[in-house]
């Protein structure tokens, strides 16, 4: 008898389910917030960005896997799964429409465990997912194709098992390992399936892949082009007129080469090149079609009847006849019936709901990475799908003081908001720059890491907030960055751990420690006595300045020598910190010898009836 199988404690009581799954996530000790919204009756979720609490979302939702909650999704009869996965331990388990079970594991450590396909179902990690318990599928548009799908009516995901989620460790764990291991080392072999071989799919640009289009892609594109994509993935037609006159089957050529497009898009966007464009894209495609092998009429996917062959030559013809600016322009469809004309010019920036359109974004995008990065406008123009003809090929970094690249050595802007705003105001002149510029703002606040912004002080032509796409490093001499709504320390390269830079005095220290005797010193200008402990702290002695450095007194010294303000012009310090008045240096005025001590009252008053005149720097 499986360990797992359904037993007689399946009773909710008066919570309902979302409360109940909830309650068991917590008490497992994972990430509660781990639900996104569903597409009414059916299990498709198009995106995977902003998870939160199940009792937080409406209707059918998702429960994620990853952060040590693993998913096992099976199709078969419990008491038919493999002996060793059937003697798995009991837990919390939700019985599918169809007849299937998820039972729930959480981990205390996931070394080895990943996301896999097994000949009994698979098994849902990091990006994967699972419907919900109490949400609900219309059995006529599931499209699944299974054998116990009723086709018709409404079937609910119900609690089989509710029982405390149990933590998987010893043996238990290590079979689960080596589930992950044996399916991952079985993606280079070819399986039969209806009579043809196909290759089946790496994981690991699946995963990569599938997390791409289902969070950061849909910032990027319309909710419309989102759930076009997914529909196609889940062997349906999308907005597209594919479904044969007589309704009893999809043009499934038409289909496969319109996902094949919007992926291969969709990654040569995110900045790939076309080998591993199309990597990915028939990477992401093959999964999606293995966990929905019939079409929404019921057929076999065509790859799977036709094999690998068919397939190659659809992503050929894909990428021989790509047409970046028809892509574009399905991003930002926002008609199911057509298209607006108006969405054929670019500069058209219809905000809805008080948001700004994905046109003014890609404006905004792609004057940041002109700006920031050493490319041309032809390459930002098709990337972004932007007419950018008007601006100079060799625009970028004309208007920004360089900051050097930590991994190249190559020199890189780092622009103001005014900066962008004005760029992004030559590209869309309907705009004016303030709207930019607060668009830009209002971008860096959200949760998504698209755009950092850096505090550096010691710009040389004292604009101190510098933007850049957040792929980029961080400026040598930020103090802080903000990025995804958070503040945080800038980033050292990964191969370098000390990044040496120069303080006033021109002594060196490594970027690393810098940072971290950094709030020492916040602490010591406040007057803030736990500043004490740990390395001494040094205040400038001259009057007026708060120069503050932190365990070497040498710095503090250099500081005082090398600047030229008046205030510590002719002063050095010693040893004990005190300030040294060099007055031999000091001009007196014209025809006026130095002194070689501070002068005495009787001399300043010789000087002042003779040329009434103190020098520059000349003590009252």
């Amino acid at each position: 008898m499986s360990k797992i199988s359904r037993d007689s404690d399946n009773a909710t009581g008066a919570r309902g389910p979302k409360t109940l799954v909830e309650k068991r996530l917590s008490d497992a000790g994972v990430r509660v917030e781990r639900s996104a919204s569903v597409e009414e009756e059916s299990k498709a979720c198009y995106y995977h960005d902003n998870q939160r609490l199940p009792t937080k979302t409406s209707g059918n939702y998702t429960i994620h896997g990853g952060d040590g909650l693993v998913l096992l999704d099976v199709d078969d009869k419990l008491e038919e799964l493999p002996e060793e996965t059937a003697d798995l331990p009991s837990t919390f388990v939700v019985e599918s429409p169809h007849g299937g079970y998820h039972p729930y594991y959480a981990l205390k450590d996931d070394t080895g465990i990943s996301n896999a396909q097994t000949d009994w179902g698979s098994i849902r990690y990091e990006g994967q997912y699972v419907v919900g318990p109490g949400s609900t599928i219309d059995h006529g548009e599931c499209g699944d194709g299974k054998a116990n799908c009723p086709s018709e009516g409404t079937g609910e995901y119900e609690i089989a098992v509710n029982k405390p989620i149990t933590t998987l460790s010893g043996d238990y764990l290590e079979h689960l390992r080596e589930v992950c291991a044996s399916s991952g080392s079985d993606k280079t072999l070819k399986e039969d399936y209806g009579g043809e071989q196909i290759t089946l799919p790496d994981d690991t640009p699946a995963d990569e892949g599938e997390r791409y289009i289902c969070t950061e892609f849909t910032r990027h594109s319309t909710r419309l082009a989102g759930e076009d994509l997914m529909d196609l993935l889940r062997g349906g037609t999308g907005s597209y007129e594919l479904r044969r006159d007589d309704e009893t089957g999809i043009n499934q050529s038409a289909a496969d080469y319109y996902a094949l497009e919007l992926l291969y898009g969709a990654f040569f966007y995110r900045g790939e090149d076309e080998g591993d464009a199309r990597k990915l894209a028939l990477s992401v495609f093959k999964r999606y079609c293995r966990e929905n092998p019939y079409d929404k009429t019921g057929n076999t996917r065509k790859w799977l009847r036709k094999g690998e062959r068919y397939l190659l030559e659809q992503m050929d013809a894909v990428q021989e006849e790509f047409d970046v600016g028809k892509w574009h322009r399905w991003r930002r469809r926002e008609y199911e019936n057509g298209f607006n004309a108006e969405e054929h010019k670019p500069w058209t920036d219809p905000e809805k709901d008080g948001k700004p359109s994905i046109t003014e974004l890609d404006i905004v995008r792609a004057a940041t990475r002109l700006l920031a990065s050493p490319v041309t406008p032809e390459q930002v123009a098709e990337q972004y799908g932007l007419d950018l003809s008007a601006l100079p090929p060799t625009y970028c970094g004309e208007i920004n003081t360089p900051s050097r690249s930590w991994s190249s050595g190559d020199f890189v802007g780092r622009p103001t908001a005014s900066d962008i705003g004005e760029l992004a105001h030559q590209i869309n002149p309907k705009r004016e720059r303030s709207y930019h510029e607060w668009v830009l703002k209002k971008w860096l606040k959200t949760e998504y890491k698209e755009v950092a912004m850096a505090f550096c002080p010691l710009r040389a032509n004292g604009e101190r907030y510098v933007y850049y796409p957040a792929d980029l490093p961080d400026p040598e001499n930020a103090r802080y960055v903000r990025c995804g709504g958070e503040e945080r320390d800038p980033e050292l390269p990964e191969e370098t751990t000390e990044q040496e830079v120069m303080t006033d005095g021109g002594v060196s220290m490594s970027k690393s420690e810098s940072h971290n005797k950094l709030k020492q010193i916040r602490q010591a200008r406040d007057g803030d006595e736990s500043s004490t402990e740990g390395p001494e702290v040094y205040t400038c002695p001259i009057d007026g300045c708060s120069r503050t450095v932190v365990g070497e007194p040498g710095h503090l010294m250099n500081h005082v020598n090398q600047a030229s303000d008046d205030a510590h012009r002719h002063r050095t310090l010693n040893e004990d910190l005190e300030v040294v008045v060099h007055w031999g240096e000091m001009n007196w005025g014209p025809g006026i010898p130095a002194f070689d001590s501070l002068p005495s009252t009787d001399e300043k008053v010789s000087v002042c009836e003779k040329d009434d005149l103190w020098g520059p720097g000349a003590p009252s």
